[in-house]
């Protein structure tokens, strides 16, 4: 694939709830775009209770996934890893409530 998409979320307490409600659209349009796309997920920082939740949305989804385990990581370095992990000649970066 040409173009890989770095979707980087947090569901640190039960106010971040929606994120996780908004991930299954974000990738879901994602994957309806013209052109093939990956979809990198990077899970940061997240609650030990939503870890699972994520990880199964991004294994029904069909997105290459990562969680981010033994520190705290900021955003940008969850941005650093969706990168390394990118195969795509284009990397977009896109937040997890977002329906593009």
């Amino acid at each position: 694939m040409n173009i890989s998409v770095v979707v980087p979320i947090q569901v640190a307490s039960p106010e971040f709830l929606i994120y996780l409600e908004h991930l299954p659209l974000c990738i879901g349009a994602l994957h309806r775009q013209v052109a093939p796309c990956e979809v990198v997920l990077v899970d940061y920082n997240s609650a030990p209770q939503y870890k699972d939740a994520i990880a199964a949305i991004g294994k029904k989804c069909k997105c290459v996934h990562y969680q981010c385990e033994d520190r705290i990581w900021s955003r940008g370095r969850s941005l650093n890893v969706g990168i390394r992990n990118s195969s795509g000649q284009f990397i977009l970066f896109v937040d997890s409530d977002c329906i593009v």
